[in-house]
């Protein structure tokens, strides 16, 4: 009998942006597992291994980001259902994942980053940097801020202040090494 057979495996991935619906499809595919069983008499094992959460941009940090570079140059899309791991920094502070645009079909870069066609359009390359100085300056201000707020609380001296000021650039530029170094 073809349709008799003992043991079946099924694989797959479940993506969603809200974590409340992924503990919900979690729980539901469980109970689903448990009702198989006793509809037809059967064992059913499931292994969930939970992957990258959902990349969820800060709302603030996007206008801002708009803003600063300009509304023309953004090409706001659907949400998408990418594995990134930036969203486990998105987990513990508000994060703006952007695509820089590589796509250029006049000179035929059409293919996506992880595809063996890649090829890189490098007149991008003065947007990405403005971009990324954007970004520092970005952090450096939301320092500045805490930075203001330290002083009102703690009551420091403005010397003080400097010197955790410089220990922060110095632990900023020391994480900037540390990433880029990764990625070389």
């Amino acid at each position: 009998d073809a349709l008799n057979c003992h043991n079946v495996k099924l694989e797959g991935t479940m993506r969603c942006f809200n974590p409340d619906i992924y503990d919900t499809m979690k729980r539901r595919l469980l109970e689903f597992a448990k009702g198989f069983e006793i509809a037809y008499n059967c064992k059913v094992n499931v292994t969930i291994y939970d992957g990258y959460l959902a990349v969820n941009n800060d709302e603030n940090l996007f206008d801002e980001f708009v803003e600063a570079i300009g509304k023309e140059k953004i090409t706001k899309t659907e949400p998408l259902m990418i594995s990134e791991d930036f969203s486990y920094y998105q987990k513990e502070v508000p994060g703006l994942f952007f695509m820089q645009g590589a796509r250029n079909e006049e000179k035929g870069f059409v293919n996506g980053l992880h595809s063996l066609k890649f090829d890189f359009n490098e007149d991008i390359m003065l947007d990405a940097i403005s971009n990324l100085v954007f970004s520092v300056e970005s952090v450096f201000v939301l320092l500045a801020r805490s930075v203001a707020e330290v002083l009102e609380l703690c009551h420091l001296s403005f010397q003080t202040v400097v010197k955790l000021f410089n220990l922060l650039i110095l632990l900023v530029f020391l994480l900037f090494l540390e990433e880029t170094f990764l990625f070389i």
